[in-house]
């Protein structure tokens, strides 16, 4: 309960800081986890968060990043002692380094020629040195930071010019001093080799994962590759059979349009060869019910005409006025005539005329036809 209820304090003041810092940061996520991570430890002692205005040495300012400022714990001579410091976060964090300084108060000073801490405060050790943006973080570069501070401290108290005797009864002598500063300086490059070799073995390590990372990241590239090959390739196919399937679904809607066209074509001649067919039907009908009714007719006038005597030729041809008359007489005289000049010929041929007899009674019957034909056609042309 009590972790949780910590974790839920360091995330309260976190959360708002990197609402502060939208735009800054590129990963603002793991600037949450590294710092509630950090503030959730319990050797964080007095690390306090802020947004704080940030100048780098090369003079590249920056107005706003996410900052801790409070101290680092350590144990030197088997006394617990805190050192005031200031870390910031720059802008391309986790991929760059953070950037640590040594604080000291108003009664401490920096200790010079320090191995990891320069003139000016900014701590140099090989954590950052060899910072991976995928496993190193802040946690352990305060504990890595406690640690070297406790085999070399980077700060000390400024001595007092008035007499202390607590003081002066810590003191030991110059030979004490000298030969226990060389004992910890001894340890101190025994905790450094073995510090460097725990470091290359965790690089190497780190070289091998990154060598199995990288196989296995193209391996699955290769595999992706391979797989977006055979989509092309499918997809290709696919394509080639839908441009081949539509082509020949597009040709025969084309012939099957045509042939619709001449149906309906076909379908309206027949409608209209249908309509003229209905309509000559009625009349061959009518026209069959007509000729029926005039065959009756024709067949009762055919029975009342057997019934009757044959009418004598004079009376069928029987004139309407005295012009008729004289035409009819005159087309009577005319066949008449040329009926006696064909038997006169008959004769001549027989034998039983002469010549001149027959020349005789030719000449006298053609100027009667001649007279006949012509009174006819006066007639004819003057009607009265």
């Amino acid at each position: 309960g009590t972790d949780s209820k910590e974790q839920t304090m360091s995330s309260g003041q976190i959360q708002p800081l990197v609402q502060r810092l939208v735009g800054v940061y590129n990963d603002p996520s793991r600037i949450s986890r590294d710092a509630i991570q950090l503030l959730n430890s319990a050797d964080r002692c007095g690390l306090i968060p802020s947004v704080s205005p940030f100048h780098e040495k090369e003079g590249v300012y920056h107005a706003k990043v996410l900052a801790f400022k409070g101290t680092v714990p350590m144990t030197y001579r088997g006394g617990k002692y805190n050192i005031p410091v200031e870390i910031f976060l720059p802008p391309g964090y986790p991929l760059r380094p953070p950037i640590c300084y040594v604080r000291p108060e108003k009664n401490m000073v920096l200790k010079e020629g320090h191995r990891h801490v320069g003139s000016d405060g900014m701590i140099y050790m090989p954590y950052l040195h060899n910072w991976r943006h995928y496993s190193s973080n802040l946690l352990d570069m305060v504990l890595m930071m406690s640690n070297i501070f406790s085999d070399d401290p980077p700060c000390y108290a400024k001595p007092s010019v008035a007499y202390n005797p607590a003081m002066q009864a810590a003191k030991v002598n110059s030979e004490e001093q000298l030969n226990h500063e060389k004992m910890i300086f001894i340890e101190s490059e025994m905790l450094e080799k073995e510090r460097l070799k725990r470091e290359r073995e965790m690089r190497e390590k780190e070289e091998i994962e990154i060598m199995i990372a990288a196989a296995e990241s193209e391996r699955i590239a290769l595999e992706e590759q391979k797989a977006r090959d055979t989509r092309a390739q499918l997809t290709q196919k696919i394509q080639s059979y839908l441009a081949a399937y539509y082509s020949e679904a597009q040709e025969k809607i084309r012939v099957g349009l045509i042939e619709q066209s001449k149906l309906q074509k076909g379908r309206k001649t027949i409608d209209q060869q249908k309509k003229l067919l209905s309509e000559s039907k009625v009349q061959l009908e009518n026209q069959l019910s007509q000729f029926n009714q005039q065959l009756s007719a024709m067949s009762e006038e055919l029975e009342r005409a057997k019934e009757r005597r044959e009418p004598d030729i004079d009376e069928l041809a029987i004139p309407a006025d005295v012009r008729s008359r004289q035409i009819m007489d005159l087309i009577v005289t005319d066949a008449s005539l040329t009926d006696c000049l064909h038997y006169i010929d008959r004769g001549l041929l027989k034998g039983k005329l002469t010549l001149n007899d027959h020349l005789k009674q030719v000449r006298k019957l053609a100027k009667q036809q001649f007279m006949v034909r012509a009174h006819l056609m006066k007639i004819i042309r003057h009607p009265v």
